[in-house]
């Protein structure tokens, strides 16, 4: 009789060996000393950095309970650094139930915060997870490109190649260069670097009632000559669009 006990076990725990584990944190004189019986499933640890493509982290929680009686699980969040937000969808609800984590850095110091997810149950008591919250130092892609280089505009019906400097100087914001000639017309154009590091898009603008937008994201790479940036781009004036090549080395 005994091992047809044991096979459900050891299922059961394989199940939830990838879950963060609770602490039970009912203990002194007067207090619940039921042992809760519900369980946070996917509290998982966090990296985040204060940068526009990476300082979000959403993660969806189930809250289970083992109870044939109902009880109400609420949650809430302690311990969030300076420059961090932290918010649940749900904070309180009758199992099984599921609620958004998210955190969103805005201007947080780099480092590891234990951010707790206390957790209270109406009838079986208090449970605390940990999550170790990693703030990743930011690297903005931008300084890797600023200063002279070289340009060329490769027209995509035409032999002729344009060859001309550039000036590369930092955007308005994190990974956000601005070309100060692009194409050699003599027009300032922003692109934002993306991908951490590994290609960059220059969003829709209108220059002169001059549009200009990168048709297919540029490409970012380095070789004998120097750091590459190249992106073939659409020039649309007055509804007639024009494509060239736009390749800017930086050495």
């Amino acid at each position: 009789m005994k091992k047809s006990y044991l096979l459900p076990l050891v299922v059961s725990i394989g199940l939830f060996s990838c879950t963060k584990s609770g602490t039970d944190t009912t203990s002194g004189t007067g207090a619940n000393t039921n042992k809760t019986s519900y369980k946070v499933n996917g509290v998982v640890d966090v990296s985040i950095q204060n940068n526009p493509d990476s300082n979000t982290s959403v993660t969806t929680l189930t809250i289970t309970d083992t109870l044939k009686s109902a009880q109400k699980i609420t949650l809430s969040l302690d311990g969030l650094p300076n420059g961090v937000s932290g918010s649940l969808s749900n904070t309180s609800g009758y199992p099984t139930y599921s609620t958004v984590l998210t955190f969103v850095d805005t201007n947080a110091t780099p480092g590891v915060y234990p951010v707790k997810l206390n957790c209270e149950g109406s009838v079986s008591g208090k449970t605390t997870y940990t999550i170790d919250l990693t703030i990743r130092p930011d690297h903005d892609y931008a300084n890797d490109w600023l200063g002279t280089a070289e340009g060329a505009n490769i027209p995509s019906n035409s032999p002729n190649t344009l060859t001309y400097t550039e000036n590369i100087t930092h955007g308005d914001r994190t990974n956000r260069i601005v070309f100060n000639n692009f194409g050699g017309y003599g027009i300032k154009v922003y692109a934002d670097i993306i991908d951490y590091g590994t290609n960059f898009t220059i969003p829709t603008q209108t220059i002169n009632n001059t549009t200009y937008f990168s048709k297919i994201d540029g490409d970012i790479y380095s070789n004998q000559y120097g750091k590459n940036l190249n992106a073939l781009i659409e020039r649309d004036s007055s509804g007639v669009p024009y494509y060239f090549t736009m390749a800017v080395t930086v050495h």
